[in-house]
């Protein structure tokens, strides 16, 4: 599927007024994540091979005295995420993350209501072994005004006990768009950080730089589009748009088109090439049967 994307973004420095956001993430931040059958996976654990989508809708609590102009993002899951603002890809999903070291960006923003929608997944085991494993989401979010708001103090929110943060194993197509019905999501879970006397997690990192966008895309009507292909969500495993991802290949339309004509053409010309042999067998043996 293709969606409005901020990519490519700029790397930045880290900008010493996130120093306050970040630490909001190490220090009080929480792990989430929907809620599992705890009888087959106890809490922090859920099952490998999977995704699960979360959401959290940000509103100007005073339009007519101040407006949004940037959000900043501090953010990171075990095992891997892709983020979306209004709808708009973010950061794209990326097998290679490590979640002891968050990713830092800031996006300019319009409007009164802001839409953060997340795709998290959690791997056959922490080794790679088909097994279940710990899972979360931990963010930290900065919503900043414009100087014409005067001295409206930028609002932050981050996962943990706050309720707002949705969550859930089933969804169906459009989970990332502002628009989507999410009013069935439940809350997402705060997840334990020791089990039995034994830490899950370990300390999170600094980001060591700025993932940053200067721009809003613009839709079509806009005149400039900038977009992406990503793998579909569904409700179960890992899927891509057009084929399997299970093995990492994503597919796109215009490719899987290519290759089912691809394999048509090729098996007509096997077939042609069999009739032939078969058909210069019978005439060397002098008879047609």
């Amino acid at each position: 599927m293709s969606y409005l994307s901020f990519l490519p973004l700029q790397d930045q420095p880290v900008p010493t007024n996130t120093s306050t956001l970040i630490s909001t993430l190490q220090t009080t931040a929480s792990w989430i994540w929907p809620t599992e059958d705890t009888n087959l996976y106890p809490l922090p654990q859920a099952p490998g091979n999977v995704q699960r989508v979360f959401r959290k809708t940000w509103t100007n609590s005073a339009p007519a005295s101040k407006t949004a102009e940037e959000t900043t993002i501090v953010i990171t899951a075990d095992n891997s995420f892709e983020l979306f603002v209004n709808g708009v890809l973010l950061h794209a999903q990326d097998d290679d993350h490590a979640w002891e070291k968050p990713l830092l960006f800031s996006v300019p923003i319009s409007g009164d209501r802001i839409t953060y929608a997340i795709r998290a997944v959690n791997k056959y085991g922490d080794t790679g072994a088909p097994a279940f494993s710990a899972a979360g989401l931990r963010a930290a979010v900065r919503v900043s005004f414009s100087p014409s708001s005067g001295s409206a103090a930028p609002e932050t929110f981050y996962t943990g006990s706050d309720q707002t943060w949705l969550s859930t194993r089933i969804f169906g197509s459009g989970w990332e768009q502002p628009g989507y019905d999410d009013s069935q999501w439940p809350a997402a879970r705060t997840m334990p950080d020791v089990v039995n006397g034994t830490q899950v997690w370990g300390v999170v990192s600094t980001p060591d730089k700025l993932n940053l966008a200067t721009a809003i895309p613009q839709s079509a009507s806009g005149g400039v589009v900038t977009i992406v292909a990503v793998p579909t969500a569904t409700s179960g495993g890992i899927k891509s748009g057009s084929g399997s991802a299970a093995n990492g290949v994503v597919l796109s339309n215009a490719q899987l088109a290519g290759m089912v004509v691809g394999i048509t053409l090729g098996a007509a010309l096997i077939g042609a090439l069999v009739s032939y042999l078969l058909t210069r067998r019978r005439y060397v043996r002098g008879k047609m049967y």
